[in-house]
């Protein structure tokens, strides 16, 4: 079965306000994830892994940010794919939101190889 994630930012706001869980949600989740057999990063560099992970923001219940340039292009498009599912987004989600940082509360600015979402 394959597990629907939001397409749009009203659905993304929408899940973040539910109970859903099979996602992450903030940091401590990410870092279990790391550790468990469902890895989207496993096999890739601490370096690349730590950086990325450096990177991650959290806000509201929810993935908000992140610099994604060390691990792109070390990841094949289904690995990639499931990163960003990780934290409950679809491709179409991440490709509305791609090549922004959170530049503030509420704030995203242009900026390549990373993503803000709506829960910047």
């Amino acid at each position: 079965m394959t597990t629907k994630w939001p397409k749009t930012d009203k659905e993304w706001e929408a899940m973040l306000a539910s109970n859903r869980k099979g996602f992450v949600r903030d940091a401590k989740q990410w870092e279990a994830l790391l550790k468990s057999k469902k890895n989207p990063l496993a096999g890739l560099p601490k370096k690349a892994v730590d950086e990325f992970t450096k990177s991650l923001q959290f806000k509201h219940g929810g993935f908000a940010h992140a610099n994604y340039s060390s691990v792109v292009d070390r990841l094949t498009y289904p690995k990639f794919k499931a990163l960003w599912e990780s934290f409950g987004l679809s491709m179409s989600l991440f490709e509305d939101h791609e090549g922004y940082q959170c530049a503030g509360t509420g704030t995203c600015s242009p900026i390549s190889s990373h993503i803000c979402t709506s829960n910047c």
